[in-house]
């Protein structure tokens, strides 16, 4: 039941562009472990909250929860239990397109708007199960990544990583 939270806020406040990289591993899956979160979500202005959307098991689907406007994106992508998988997740202000492990699930648009609050790495504060696994990285940029940005973030970074234990 541990939380990372960061020592200081995060200034990215509206729907200003901003780029999330995370890599991590969930080991065992449970009903929506809460793996990042950013924002006052009693205010409904809650960005990145990433979860996982299956009952207690070994997979799932991924959840990239944005409480401003209810804007929710809920993917096919599977979650695999004690797999390491990095997500880049860009925001231009209007659409987010996510990446994992260098793969683009698309582009959605979305309405995000954050304040000016800590991020977290664990268990929510208001909702969410604790998250069990492992992280490897975590980055947040006041800027959407162009492509080229965001392909040496994973050239930096290694597909190698993502087994590493």
């Amino acid at each position: 039941n541990d939380i990372l939270i960061t020592a200081n806020t995060i200034s990215i406040s509206g729907n200003t562009p901003r780029t999330l990289q995370l890599c991590f591993l969930i080991d065992p899956i449970t009903i929506h472990p809460h793996v990042f979160g950013w924002g006052d979500q009693a205010s409904l202005n809650t960005m990145f909250k990433i979860i996982v959307t299956s009952p207690a098991g070994s997979t799932g689907t991924w959840t990239l929860w944005g409480r401003g406007g209810g804007n929710d994106w809920e993917t096919a992508i599977s979650v695999t239990a004690g797999a390491f998988m990095n997500h880049v997740i860009t925001y231009d202000g209007a659409t987010a397109d996510w990446f994992r492990n260098g793969l683009s699930s698309g582009t959605s648009n979305h309405v995000w708007i954050t304040t000016a609050t800590t991020a977290e790495i664990g268990k929510g504060a208001i909702e969410g199960a604790p998250f069990t696994g492992k992280v490897l990285t975590s980055s947040i940029f006041n800027a959407a990544l162009t492509t080229a940005q965001r392909t040496a973030l994973e050239t930096f970074f290694g597909h190698s990583y993502y087994s590493i234990y």
